[in-house]
């Protein structure tokens, strides 16, 4: 299958020289296993970008977990994104898992503009370098 090919089979349509590029691109992420940003313009197609190498890799048969960041509120966006343990908190009767953990082996996908870059925590910037994160109220015991 050609890169146009590839590109249409996902939903995206073009064939100027940037798209090829594109194509391209996608190819190369789809190929690694790495940490990808995208970035662009509101309406401009970075969820089908990002979905493009995951359907095209190893990791296709995994999970696609899409998180609008911008969508939850602050005091809550690391419970959602690593989850937590029992009795992290008030209300925390059981252990929950959060979206990276869900995602495990697959691919999440922040969507979110400049300006909630806050809520990506610096957690999770450090889960996305290091390919590691523990559950809030987790503690390690020997």
């Amino acid at each position: 299958m050609n890169s146009e090919s590839k590109l249409r089979s996902v939903g995206i349509i073009g064939e100027s020289p940037a798209m090829q590029l594109l194509a391209r691109q996608i190819e190369t992420a789809a190929s690694c296993d790495l940490t990808a940003v995208v970035t662009g313009e509101s309406g401009t197609g970075k969820e089908l970008v990002a979905r493009a190498p995951h359907r095209q890799s190893a990791c296709a048969g995994m999970p696609f977990i899409s998180v609008n960041c911008g969508a939850i509120t602050e005091t809550l966006i690391e419970s959602e994104l690593f989850g937590y343990e029992r009795g992290a908190f008030t209300g925390a009767h059981q252990r929950r898992k959060g979206l990276f953990e869900a995602a495990h082996n697959g691919t999440i996908f922040s969507r979110r503009d400049s300006r909630d870059v806050h809520r990506f925590t610096s957690k999770a910037t450090t889960c996305l370098a290091g390919g590691c994160f523990a559950a809030r109220g987790y503690s390690c015991r020997d």
